[in-house]
């Protein structure tokens, strides 16, 4: 996604020669994927000392022998140890980078380094320099040139209590809280910078519970006049009706909900042991409070049929909210579905790319999602904005919508991108929420219509 959307943004600042190139890896599934990124790197400069940090190097254990071309790997927290890399090489050509916790480096015999990996405390952390961001303008190259909200992305929790089966989050990062003083301290000091919107980014804002609820308590009562949105998990609201009166209260105005699946029986397969109709109605009840609600949903994990993926269907009808982010299975290196894939069924390929089980393969689960969202588009009955949809996905479309069959998908794309710009209060900043709508619609066409995004063999239909 990165080459694609701003590739001519990584070119010209590869091409200016970079003394330190540094890529963290945490959004990518597995190594194979990861590789292509550095390929790419370097394609356009072969001597740039790369380092590497993120959840691939705690996941995929082999990484270093997969991906020869990277120097450099940051095991672990990179807070404190990242900046003492940075300078020992830029300022001590190098010396003492041995003695760094979780640093690993490439030598001409191997490896070397100290592989003991440090966990930072993150209630002594420094607070980010957000204020930064508001002095340099990050978009010139961005695909669609829309202004950067003043929103701060806050990390009140790291890594997860939970043991979702597809997920390797929680073997990613160790589960640690920040205290809430801590958080109320860091709100204060971005509200002195400016900021008054935040996104509590960690996996679950609502868990637990009780910390959860003691942080709303301490925003209400100390009246910061702040606005956020959070990842929430069903069951903590229903469980706890009370943090949804607290989380409007404290000025929540979006959240997002990792729903996954429609399904009881797959959602039990996934270890996600959600009810859903206490599910649909604690969504329900967020919107009529005044809390816009997305759901996460995704297709093809083991187990999936046809009858399954109704199942969902029925629960976006049901459940009537603001978006829905849909997607297909991904295989998550170290996630239980991968450590266990001869009880799940599942079969993987060497790049990671492809798998199959007994009811589906990665395949037909991708054209199944495409043709779950043009139904979704077509649907009269549903007023929910489609938020979302997985990039790879788009490679479906462009035939469809040129072919001007079906206007609906366009009018689909048009209200979606109206109801970001209306729900995230665009017109606040430097252009209206129409002209940013009508910039995205401009890049959607570019996205779904510019053949260079697609090769010949992926021009297929799916109506």
């Amino acid at each position: 996604n990165l080459v694609r959307c701003v590739g001519s943004k990584v070119i010209v600042d590869l091409l200016n020669r970079p003394r330190l190139l540094a890529i963290s890896s945490s959004h990518y599934s597995n190594e194979r994927q990861f590789s292509e990124l550095i390929e790419f790197v370097r394609k356009w400069d072969p001597d740039v000392p790369i380092i590497v940090g993120g959840q691939l190097l705690r996941i995929c254990p082999n990484i270093e022998t997969i991906i020869p071309t990277v120097n450099y790997f940051v095991h672990g927290d990179g807070e404190h140890i990242f900046p003492k890399l940075v300078d020992l090489l830029l300022n001590h050509d190098g010396v003492g980078i041995d003695k760094l916790p979780g640093v690993v480096f490439r030598t001409p015999d191997g490896f070397d380094g100290n592989r003991n990996i440090e966990l930072v405390d993150i209630n002594a952390m420094e607070i980010p320099r957000w204020d930064l961001v508001l002095k340099k303008n990050f978009n010139e190259f961005a695909p669609a040139h829309s202004p950067i909200m003043p929103m701060v992305f806050l990390e009140e929790i790291r890594g997860c209590m939970y043991k979702c089966s597809f997920c390797s989050y929680p073997l990613d990062n160790p589960f640690r809280l920040k205290s809430v003083d801590r958080i109320i301290r860091e709100i204060r000091q971005y509200v002195d910078w400016g900021f008054t919107h935040f996104n509590f980014y960690s996996a679950l804002f609502t868990s637990p519970p009780k910390h959860c609820r003691a942080v709303l308590k301490r925003i209400i009562a100390e009246d910061l006049g702040i606005t956020f949105s959070c990842q929430a998990r069903a069951d903590n609201l229903y469980k706890n009706p009370d943090l949804l009166q607290l989380l409007r209260e404290a000025g929540c105005i979006h959240m997002s909900i990792g729903i996954e699946s429609g399904d009881s029986a797959q959602l039990r397969r996934m270890r996600k042991r959600l009810n859903i109709e206490k599910s649909i109605q604690i969504m329900q009840q967020a919107q009529e409070n005044g809390i816009s609600v997305v759901a996460n949903i995704f297709l093809g994990f083991p187990g999936e049929t046809q009858e399954s993926m109704e199942n969902s269907y029925r629960f976006i009808l049901a459940c009537n909210l603001w978006g829905i982010y849909l997607s297909t299975f991904v295989v998550e290196n170290a996630s239980e579905v991968f450590r266990k894939r001869e009880t799940f069924n599942l079969e993987v390929s060497e790049d990671g790319r492809s798998w199959r089980h007994p009811t589906m393969d990665s395949e037909e689960a991708e054209r199944e999602t495409a043709r779950f969202f043009i139904r979704l588009a077509r649907d009269p009955n549903l007023r929910t904005v489609l938020w979302v949809i997985q990039w790879r996905l788009t490679r479906f479309f462009p035939q469809i919508v040129k072919s001007g069959q079906d206007p609906m998908i366009w009018n689909t794309l048009r209200k979606m991108q109206e109801g970001i710009a209306n729900e995230l209060e665009y017109n606040r900043f430097d252009i209206g929420a129409k002209e940013h709508a009508s910039r995205q619609e401009v890049l959607w066409k570019d996205i779904l219509n510019n053949q260079r995004f697609f090769s010949d063999d992926e021009k297929l239909g799916v109506a």
